[in-house]
């Protein structure tokens, strides 16, 4: 098989996700795997499991489109200062370029330590 069909093999299966339910009866085990991962990968630095909302249940593409939808017309709210959003003032955004640039400059590139290629195995 040339990359061109596997990449097309690709795209074609994408469009059959389109929902949550699809994932998990295509991709069986995937969600599940999914959530395990982000519930363990701080584990090994000593951190504590991460713990989810809605008790881990993966939520449908309705929910997903409407916590977009809301996010976006919360930003367009900040942008165009028409409020406060979440306790963040308006005008917060105007002054963000200057914060930003107002941090020092970066420094020469640290060395990448040999702890970032150790393994870790947490059991489930």
């Amino acid at each position: 098989m040339t990359k061109i069909e596997k990449n097309t093999e690709k795209i074609l299966f994408s469009f059959q996700l389109n929902n949550i339910q699809d994932v998990e009866a295509k991709l069986p085990g995937l969600l599940e795997a999914t959530v395990d991962w982000f519930k363990n990968y701080k584990i090994p630095d000593g951190k504590p499991a991460n713990t989810f909302a809605f008790n881990a249940e993966a939520k449908d593409k309705d929910f997903a489109l409407k916590v977009v939808k809301d996010l976006h017309v919360q930003w367009k709210s900040l942008v165009e200062h028409d409020q406060a959003v979440d306790g963040v003032a308006k005008g917060a955004v105007d002054n963000s370029e200057a914060v930003v640039e107002g941090h020092a400059a970066c420094g020469d590139p640290l060395s990448i330590p040999d702890s970032v290629d150790k393994w870790h195995h947490v059991p489930k």
